[in-house]
């Protein structure tokens, strides 16, 4: 697959939100050439390379659906430029590393708290007597 494959949907998505579809086109080739399935060594999936949590604050259904990926990826592109202007003219490079440290210490941060939660339900449990508390708690 390439931009070819792409094309339409990037213009349609691009145009739904004004954005630049050249620039819409080049971040989603950087990110996963093109390939709808990339899952990066990090977890980050689809076109436009979601982590798990950014995905489940600006996305819809399945991120590896090119519509729902691509659509994601401009409102957050965009949202970015809201936040931080000068990013605008900053080196992409060096913002590329700024968000993907963001979103690995989001995903990290998400990572914790679902662990304290079963601390504290297998916490719950063991001081009930559920059975099988004490080895469920040392898994953890």
């Amino acid at each position: 697959m390439g931009f070819s494959t792409f094309r339409p949907l990037v213009v349609a998505i691009a145009a739904k939100y004004g954005y630049d579809a050249a620039k819409l086109a080049a971040q989603a080739h950087s990110e996963s050439a093109w390939n709808p399935l990339a899952k990066s060594r990090v977890g980050a999936l689809g076109l436009m390379q979601f982590m798990p949590a950014t995905w489940a604050e600006w996305g819809h259904g399945n991120p590896e659906d090119p519509e729902a990926n691509l659509d994601a990826g401009v409102r957050y592109m965009q949202w970015l430029r809201a936040q931080f202007p000068a990013a605008s003219h900053a080196d992409p490079e060096a913002l590329a590393t700024l968000l993907e440290t963001d979103a690995l210490h989001r995903d990290a941060l998400s990572r914790l708290e679902k662990r304290r939660h079963q601390k504290r339900e297998l916490s719950k449990a063991f001081a009930q007597g559920e059975t099988g508390a004490r080895e469920r708690s040392k898994a953890l």
